[in-house]
């Protein structure tokens, strides 16, 4: 055991993870040019400390983050650049320290960086606050240099882009912290931390209820669209992107079964991938043959064990 395994998993724990959390943190403030490098690893010190320890130590990592940064950082942005760091990381450690399966811990690790977001969100509008999407959408639509045609499709265009807001955030911070959860993972294993697998990616299997919420947000886009109900628009044509999206991954699994299944090659792999990725209509049916598997789990016809 290394110098410093010994000094996460013994008395210093927490102070050592806070001051590597802290010195992480500054890197990424005053080293512009790194703070996105800096970003993705905010979360490791204290992720190991509470998979290794558990909550009631790693808890206190946040106030004592919250005083060091406060010298060189607002009140609220400290509060908030802890938050960023701290959350994430403790959800994540939660679900290994209580041997929660891969899966759980990976939505408890989404689930922080949620919140993590919103509370950016929310700092943001007291702050600066936002501009409503229709007088965006207006105050685009009035360039000059743009014909009438021209216009209502950019109009359009900046109204659905300010609708899928939610979407886009929930996109962002799922692809964080996948990103959080893999690097959480490879840091804990010098530390003797059990940690639950995930199934291999071609036996990913998602719940039919996610069929049946596209299903219903199919309705909701219509009946907002034409009634002018506006937050059932969004939230329906949000919760239809977010199932599409799952779809995608689910076909993207089935695909990758194929190849195992009927043994391609490598090249034919690459070349079929590289095409559902250049042709929208390729996509669209990875996304749908992904969907309709949500119901009819293509897979058990060929007698294989899906988890």
């Amino acid at each position: 055991m290394s110098k410093i395994t010994e000094i996460i998993s013994g008395r210093y724990a927490l102070i050592a993870a806070v001051f590597a959390t802290f010195l992480i943190v500054m890197a990424s403030v005053f080293l512009p040019v790194a703070g996105v490098f800096f970003a993705f690893i905010w979360t490791v010190p204290v992720a190991v400390l509470a998979a290794k320890r558990g909550l009631r130590l790693a808890f206190f990592a946040y106030p004592l983050l919250f005083l060091l940064l406060t010298p060189f950082l607002s009140p609220a942005q400290s509060a908030l650049t802890a938050l960023n760091a701290i959350l994430p990381a403790l959800l994540f450690g939660y679900g290994i320290y209580r041997n929660f399966s891969a899966v759980k811990t990976l939505l408890l690790t989404f689930l922080g960086e949620i919140i993590s977001y919103g509370a950016n969100f929310v700092f943001v509008y007291f702050t600066v606050g936002f501009i409503d999407g229709a007088v965006l959408a207006e105050s685009i639509g009035e360039m000059q240099s743009l014909k009438a045609y021209d216009k209502e499709l950019v109009v359009e265009t900046a109204r659905e882009i300010f609708n899928l807001v939610p979407f886009i955030v929930a996109l962002a911070a799922a692809f964080v912290a996948v990103i959080h959860y893999n690097l959480n993972i490879l840091c804990c294993k010098p530390f003797d931390v059990t940690v639950s697998k995930f199934p291999p990616f071609r036996l990913w299997h998602f719940s039919r209820w996610f069929f049946f919420a596209l299903a219903f947000s199919v309705i909701g886009v219509y009946w907002g669209s034409v009634h002018d109900m506006l937050l059932l628009y969004q939230i329906s044509v949000n919760t239809f992107m977010a199932v599409f999206v799952l779809g995608i991954v689910s076909g993207f699994a089935i695909l990758f079964f194929m190849f195992e299944r009927f043994k391609i090659s490598l090249p034919f792999r690459i070349a079929i991938i590289t095409l559902c990725f250049l042709s929208f209509f390729a996509l669209e049916f990875v996304a749908i043959t992904g969907l309709f598997d949500m119901i009819f789990n293509y897979r058990k016809f060929f007698r294989e064990n899906v988890v």
